[in-house]
């Protein structure tokens, strides 16, 4: 198992955050480059309040729905 960190914020530092991470916010979403950010689970656009888990250092992103936080955990801390 991989150690792994987690930055708790509130919902209203959410957009906040997703800028410090290199995000954008454009109608509402998180983009990159113009592009609109989806789950890497799901599949759904991601609003910056929905934001679950960035695999870190890079712009891989999952929602916050617990079902994609289990891929990730499954995905990327088992190995």
């Amino acid at each position: 198992m991989k150690d792994f960190e987690f930055m708790v914020f509130r919902q209203d530092q959410a957009e906040e955050l997703a800028r410090s991470l290199g995000f954008e916010v454009k109608n509402g979403y998180l983009t990159v480059d113009g592009k609109t950010v989806k789950c890497a689970c799901c599949g759904k656009a991601i609003r910056p309040e929905r934001i679950g888990n960035v695999l870190p250092g890079s712009k891989v992103v999952y929602c916050d729905n617990p079902v994609c936080f289990a891929e990730y955990v499954d995905k990327y801390l088992w190995e």
